[in-house]
């Protein structure tokens, strides 16, 4: 595992803009040809906390004027779904993550999906956490009115338990539409060639036998994936 006080440069991603929508069919490591041209990305970085990680795991992303596309690849050591529900607590499960700002970097969007596709998102304005039910100090959990637009493929059933050894191949890619996140923050702006935002992308599971915490922009020494100080560029290409 890295030593989480290790420091590191802050990396770059870019979105690849597309002229149609990508192949959203999910299967792992047999990338549809409208995939190509996307940046490929790793999650290498894992927090000290953690006790297992997928054998290998790789993300991209596309863009065009309606949204953006995201798709992760994953190898994974064990496989656990327990939270078919919308909305649920799929961290918990075999799950990878795409965090990003858009009008404000220190607010953020989180898109979490586990390995049998369902989905937790919001959009958090000020993340310090809170005792529950309140969870942060100011945020908005997603509707499950936006999920159909989000066209979220997966390969593997909605629900797997109990927890699966590996090593186990799995793939979700989805859409995540601007109209989306207009309707959550309306100072949000269409990006152009160009246009710089932040995020992360991360894996994680903090329900199972060995759970881990991955991130593709390292967190630093605090378990923190709620932290947008520690994200990396994200460039519309």
């Amino acid at each position: 595992m890295n030593n989480p006080q290790e420091q590191l440069p802050t990396p770059t991603y870019r979105i690849v803009r597309t002229q149609t929508p990508p192949d959203l069919t999910a299967r792992a490591w047999e990338l549809p040809a409208s995939w190509q041209p996307a940046e490929r990305g790793e999650v290498s970085w894992y927090h000290a906390e953690s006790r297992s990680k997928p054998e290998k795991l790789e993300f991209r992303a596309l863009w065009d004027d309606e949204a953006v596309y995201v798709r992760f690849d994953v190898l994974d050591d064990r496989v656990l779904v327990a939270h078919p529900e919308p909305l649920g607590s799929v961290w918990r499960d075999s799950c990878v993550e795409f965090f990003v700002t858009t009008s404000d970097p220190s607010k953020h969007f989180n898109f979490e999906v586990n390995a049998g596709g369902n989905i937790h998102y919001s959009y958090i304005r000020k993340p310090r956490r809170m005792p529950l039910p309140q969870k942060y100090e100011d945020w908005t959990m997603g509707t499950e009115a936006w999920i159909p637009a989000m066209d979220i493929h997966h390969q593997l059933p909605e629900r797997i338990e109990p927890e699966q050894p590996g090593p186990i191949p799995w793939c979700v890619a989805y859409r995540v539409p601007f109209a989306l996140l207009e309707a959550f923050e309306p100072a949000t702006k269409r990006p152009q060639p160009g246009t710089e935002w932040t995020g992360n992308f991360h894996i994680c599971g903090d329900g199972l036998s060995k759970p881990r915490w991955g991130a593709w922009s390292p967190l630093g020494e605090r378990l923190e994936f709620h932290n947008p100080s520690r994200f990396g560029r994200i460039v519309f290409a």
